[in-house]
């Protein structure tokens, strides 16, 4: 079954899954030097209503994509 072939609420419950994997991809202190990106700390409580605003639909009108490698969720709209 392809994304085409999902339901309306599906197909939103998918893309808001993909855009909290990529979110969490975070550039962590732990992993600049493989990335070569410098890390950022976010507290847990950001993380989660970050979580939360995604999955509650706040961010549905930002492209996956500009989730990768970021701190905060709001960064998303800031680029």
């Amino acid at each position: 079954m392809g994304e085409s072939e999902l339901s309306i609420e599906d197909s939103i419950i998918y893309k808001r899954a993909k855009r909290i994997r990529n979110y969490l991809t975070q550039s962590l202190y732990v992993v600049e030097e493989q990335t070569g990106r410098p890390g950022k700390y976010v507290p847990l409580e950001t993380t989660l209503k970050d979580v939360r605003d995604i999955l509650n639909g706040s961010y549905d009108e930002v492209t996956d994509d500009r989730f990768l490698y970021i701190g905060e969720a709001k960064e998303t709209k800031l680029l």
